[in-house]
């Protein structure tokens, strides 16, 4: 069985607002049960709020190492837990000064 850990970034189907299709998603707690806590990423920038959102831009020197194909943001609202059943796909992981920024404004 693979351990998704915490700033991993994978492809899950976990539904965000109306769309039900396979997102990234960034773990925050790591596997208990079967189980991984992780927040969606969103790229539908009509929706971002820079004072709710933390942004993952494709400027950041660390962005490589995330996987993803566009900037994308995500809501700490948005946090659920889901099976290990529903991960789809490794894609990266936040690292360096992006995980920094993140882990303070997430709270990890």
């Amino acid at each position: 069985m693979f351990e998704p850990k915490p700033l991993d970034i994978y492809l899950v189907n976990v539904p965000l607002n109306r769309s039900g299709y396979p997102r990234p998603a960034i773990v925050v707690k790591s596997v208990t049960d079967d189980y991984a806590e992780v927040v969606p990423l969103s790229s539908a920038f009509d929706l971002y709020l820079s004072t709710q959102h933390f942004l993952i831009d494709t400027s950041d020197p660390a962005f490589r190492e995330t996987g993803l194909r566009c900037s994308s943001y995500v809501s700490s609202a948005s946090s659920t837990k889901i099976s290990l059943k529903h991960f789809v796909k490794f894609l990266g992981r936040l690292e360096g000064e992006l995980a920094r920024e993140f882990k303070d404004w997430y709270g990890l």
